[in-house]
């Protein structure tokens, strides 16, 4: 009878050891479960915030190089103007006094009393003439600032010497003779743009003495010197070289002060 009921509990006791072996595997199991999923879920996170990162500095190296050729294009372009049509230099450095600022401030002066004006109207006048129109234009020249300091580098790259945006011009003859002109204006050395203020361009009419042409045009000097500033290339393009002809160009620049010369050509 002992010996049966021993038998019995030793049976108990080895069934309940198997359960709680059985019940401690499954606990032990579960929580490595837990920590393998915590952790899978922290790399998931971790991989996610990385793969965001590695799209935006992917993107934002891709934006570096397009902004750096951007600058290079800039660059070539701008040089480009400067050795190809009359220009103006910019030297504002005053760490050894007021003299590059106060040269400047005179290239400015005979620039605009003198030597712009002047060269202004004889270009027009001999592309005219050349190319067998009548022009009939009146054009002012803009004054300088009145002292050295308060010369500054245009901020497009390109200053706009009228004292008006453009100036109104009619030029009239055959439509080839009208053509000529342009191509005559497109090989001088000053840089110019007709058709650049307002959405009407380059207007035409015909008669019976011939034809008529109605435009503005915007004369500039390309700025150089270590001063001058690059255009920029999000908001301003520069006017394309040989722009002289309809409905091309664009118009940057700084406007000025009040306007000094009177140059008018019939």
């Amino acid at each position: 009878m002992r010996e049966a009921l021993l038998r019995r509990n030793i049976t108990i006791i080895a069934i309940v050891s198997v359960v709680l072996a059985g019940l401690i595997t499954l606990i032990m199991k579960l929580r490595f479960f837990d920590t393998v999923n915590a952790d899978l879920t922290a790399a998931t996170a971790a991989y996610e915030a990385n793969k965001t990162e590695g799209g935006n500095l992917e993107k934002n190296l891709k934006n570096q190089r397009i902004a750096e050729n951007n600058l290079i294009f800039a660059k070539e372009q701008t040089n480009v103007f400067r050795q190809r049509f009359r220009s103006l230099s910019f030297n504002l450095d005053t760490t050894t006094g007021n003299g590059p600022r106060e040269a400047t401030w005179r290239r400015y002066l005979n620039e605009y009393y003198s030597d712009y004006g002047v060269d202004l109207r004889r270009v027009l006048i001999q592309a005219a003439d050349e190319s067998g129109v009548i022009l009939a234009t009146s054009v002012k020249i803009q004054a300088p600032p009145q002292n050295p300091e308060e010369v500054v580098s245009p901020a497009g790259g390109f200053l706009k010497p009228l004292s008006d945006a453009s100036a109104s011009m009619q030029v009239s003859g055959t439509l080839p003779n009208i053509l000529r002109f342009f191509e005559r204006l497109n090989q001088s050395e000053i840089l110019m743009t007709t058709g650049s203020t307002g959405a009407t361009g380059v207007r035409i009419e015909s008669g019976a003495l011939g034809a008529r042409a109605t435009f503005n045009m915007t004369p500039y000097l390309v700025a150089s010197g270590p001063n001058a500033l690059l255009p920029a290339a999000s908001t301003t393009t520069a006017p394309a070289p040989g722009a002289g002809g309809p409905g091309s160009g664009l118009t940057p620049g700084p406007a000025g002060n009040s306007a000094v010369n009177n140059t008018a050509v019939g």
